[in-house]
């Protein structure tokens, strides 16, 4: 009689659900790595702009609009089709401050929602924070 028997298809499917859940975390971590990666390059690309701004103008852009703003670096093209939104599908939060010699960045995380977190932060869900050109709130060097 050729086949299987059912206890070498049970001791298979097993393997095949460990291997599984070894495999799918890693790979969930990995895709929510990659878009923390990818946001805080473009939270740089976004900062750019600002600065080109700042040294063509004098000033920075005076909006607490990010929408605002995307239109003006783009309008100047000092940033070329800049992101409405960061890589988990939440705007950007841009701010000057009221001397309107600061501005920051910020994306809030995977979760969307305002996470006050220290740098060094190991959670997807924790506030990115770009401020003057550099990032003041970003994820230990391990998750990068």
């Amino acid at each position: 009689m050729k086949g299987f028997t059912l206890v070498e298809i049970l001791i298979v499917v097993v393997i095949i659900g460990l291997l599984a859940a070894i495999a799918i975390p890693n790979m969930l971590k990995a895709i929510q790595r990659s878009k923390q990666k990818a946001t805080m390059k473009e939270m740089q690309t976004i900062a750019h702009g600002v600065e080109i701004y700042d040294v063509d103008f004098g000033k920075l852009p005076q909006t607490n609009s990010y929408s605002v703003l995307r239109y003006i670096i783009q309008d100047l093209e000092y940033v070329d089709n800049p992101p409405e939104t960061d890589h988990w599908g939440h705007p950007y939060v841009y701010e000057v401050d009221s001397r309107g010699v600061n501005y920051s960045i910020t994306s809030y995380g995977r979760d969307g929602q305002p996470t006050d977190c220290p740098s060094g932060f190991k959670d997807y869900n924790c506030d990115l924070v770009l401020s003057n050109g550099m990032f003041v709130r970003a994820p230990s060097p391990e998750m990068r």
